[in-house]
């Protein structure tokens, strides 16, 4: 019930936010209470225009989730990775590994930057050690 709480919320103030605003959205389906249904591709259109040019949209979700949401925004984002999430659990209604959960991920127009990847950690030359470069401002 909380989560239809919020994304009914969602539903009726993302018309308000100012086009173009944000880096990234990373959406679960599992927050979705009628997938593929009512609000969710209204809400999806909503998420394409407030992201910057070159911004991102990262959809977690389940194969029997994820392909009408893909189709949907591959009419108004550019594709870019369909990336696999490998977990031991198993899901309830089918029984599947949720290893077959993914990650859709979508960029608004063409143009797509991420920072250079800092994985593995940079480490010291001389004594090995890990230079600590988790993301901050560099020293």
């Amino acid at each position: 019930m909380i989560s239809e709480l919020y994304w009914e919320t969602l539903c009726n103030q993302i018309s308000d936010w100012e086009s173009n605003s944000l880096d990234f959205v990373l959406l679960m389906t599992a927050a979705i209470p009628d997938k593929g249904k009512g609000d969710t591709f209204k809400v999806l259109t909503e998420f394409a225009r407030v992201l910057k040019p070159g911004g991102l949209l990262f959809v977690h979700g389940t194969p029997k989730d994820l392909p009408p949401i893909g189709v949907h925004l591959d009419h108004i984002l550019t594709f870019k990775y369909w990336i696999v999430v490998e977990s031991a659990l198993r899901e309830k209604e089918s029984g599947l590994p949720t290893k077959h959960a993914a990650v859709l991920l979508f960029s608004k127009g063409k143009r797509f930057q991420i920072r250079q990847l800092r994985f593995p950690h940079q480490h010291c030359k001389a004594c090995g050690h890990s230079l600590k470069d988790w993301g901050a401002n560099p020293t």
